[in-house]
């Protein structure tokens, strides 16, 4: 580019001499096409130093560019452009794994689509799902193609049907991953699997309501998939709501199965209803709550030896956990029974619940779940046999000196606990994660039941470093496979910046760990 200050010199030269006027208008006009190549505002990066001739975007394949642009012919010279963007990957993540692979299915919070990604997580370090890492299987339209050299959603840059949320992954006999998730646009439970590890097939099994119409209820929300042991069936509980009824709305929850291994179709599954409650029309000017009205919310199951089957949800309309089961594999749902009541002054208990049955004593479940009042973290077991209940809190957010406020005092803080809980049983240990809302910390226990006194040993795995790295502990998920627990959560850092290489900050990941559980099988 010509400097500014030369510009200027050159023109006060010309007009310092009327009468040389005519002698430098050429010199001139070469200075006045400079200024419009120097003012001139490309997008992406510029190469005018060393700008290769071309003569379509094949011929500029061997560009290199940063990883958020690519190359093009433009003007018969090589330039690199703004890719198509990533958008926010990461929300409604899940894990399942398959071989050494951890698969993490996920929603892109900019399209609308369903993405999946697979990394090997080291055990002292988590592995981190960047947005390149990951590929885009369902929800995006045939087209336009506005940008055919990007290998970014096909080089599309608009919307398809809004799908991918809610999502929850397991791993076909195939050794390939299904993904339950939920259609906004249908309102429906919507499956997605790959039966070869490249082609991806999607489609819609409950809309919630009437089969023939899509106009009723909204089904697949908080999905939850597990892969039956016996059979290798998948199967999946669920939210219903905005059933219509006579005087008012209905919400299930419900539970489908598959009739055989790979489910390639809405005929090869069933469902049934576990439970079901009416709740009232909103109103015309009602403001929304924090969560979906209905039943059903936070929906867990899993899989007792015989294969039957245990459904934990929180109902938000007693504000109560909740848990149903099948007398026998393939049989009727008990009625539902109330884990942990609201509390005498209404202060409701089950928020972010997730469930598992003991390996030691199936009669045995053990529940995580956040009180929505104080925002604590509680643990509770329940005998099926007795109906007995025993609650107790791993950790209740108080924290007596948080620092120091403007006097010099300690500050003593509530923080909120046990969003996005998770829990896990391997043998006699309990693992349980989740996150402090307040400092977005993701924390990890682990409770060795055979210990005299058993007691939760508490760590916090990332979030609130110096210097900042992001907040973490979002949209948490764990498996246990072999000797090793994986976990999965999203993470968020608008702070961070590009590289010294230039390439796109970091602001929206996933880390995946894996964690020995130090039981030998």
């Amino acid at each position: 580019d010509l400097p500014f200050f030369m510009l200027f010199g050159l023109f006060f030269m010309v007009f310092s001499a009327r009468r040389r006027v005519l002698r430098f208008f050429p010199l001139i006009a070469a200075v006045a096409l400079l200024a419009t190549f120097s003012c001139n505002d490309k997008s992406g990066s510029s190469h005018q130093n060393n700008t290769p001739s071309c003569f379509d975007d094949k011929d500029c394949s061997g560009i290199s560019c940063p990883s958020d642009e690519v190359s093009l012919c433009i003007a018969s010279a090589c330039e690199c452009v703004n890719d198509i963007s990533w958008g926010i990957p990461g929300p409604h993540s899940s894990v399942a794994v398959i071989g050494q692979y951890a698969w993490v299915a996920s929603y892109n919070a900019t399209y609308g689509d369903l993405m999946i990604a697979k990394t090997i997580p080291g055990v002292n370090e988590p592995a981190t799902i960047k947005p390149d890492d990951w590929a885009f299987i369902d929800g995006v339209p045939a087209g336009p193609v506005v940008l055919p050299t990007s290998d970014v959603r096909g080089g599309i840059n608009t919307p398809g049907e809004d799908v991918g949320s809610y999502t929850s992954i397991g791993a076909l006999n195939t050794t390939t991953p299904i993904v339950a998730h939920h259609n906004y646009d249908t309102g429906s439970m919507r499956i997605t699997y790959t039966a070869d590890g490249t082609n991806y097939i999607s489609y819609d099994v409950d809309n919630g309501g009437d089969p023939q119409s899509g106009d009723f209820g909204n089904a697949g929300l908080f999905n939850d998939l597990k892969i039956r042991g016996s059979d290798s069936h998948p199967t999946v509980v669920y939210m219903v709501n905005n059933i219509p009824g006579t005087t008012s709305l209905v919400s299930e929850v419900r539970y489908a199965q598959a009739t055989v291994p790979v489910p390639a179709s809405a005929a090869d599954w069933t469902y049934v209803t576990v439970a079901s409650r009416e709740y009232p029309y909103p109103e015309v000017d009602e403001v929304l709550g924090d969560w979906p009205e209905g039943t059903g919310l936070f929906a867990s199951q899993d899989h007792f030896v015989d294969n039957s089957v245990a459904v934990a949800w929180y109902d938000q309309y007693d504000g109560n956990l909740k848990l149903s089961w099948q007398s026998e594999p393939g049989g009727d749902f008990v009625e539902p029974v109330v884990v942990v009541e609201k509390t005498t002054t209404g202060i409701p208990m089950g928020l972010f619940a997730t469930m598992a049955i003991d390996p030691e004593d199936e009669n045995i479940i053990h529940f995580v779940y956040q009180d929505g009042m104080q925002r604590s973290l509680f643990y509770s077991t329940y005998d099926i046999t007795t109906g007995e209940a025993v609650e107790s809190i791993i950790d209740d957010g108080f924290r007596e000196d948080d620092g120091l406020n403007q006097n010099g005092l300690p500050m003593p803080v509530q923080h909120y606990f046990g969003a996005d809980c998770s829990i896990k049983i391997a043998a006699t240990k309990v693992f349980v994660s989740w996150q402090d809302a307040t400092t977005q910390e993701l924390y990890f226990a682990i409770l060795d039941r055979t210990e005299a006194v058993p007691d939760w040993q508490v760590t916090i795995l990332g979030g609130n470093e110096e210097p900042y790295e992001g907040s973490i502990g979002f949209y948490l998920d764990m498996e246990i496979m072999g000797t090793n627990l994986y976990l999965s959560t999203y993470g968020v850092n608008l702070h961070a910046e590009r590289d010294i290489l230039g390439n796109p900050a970091l602001y929206y990941f996933v880390n995946v760990y894996s964690i020995p559980t130090g039981i030998v099988e």
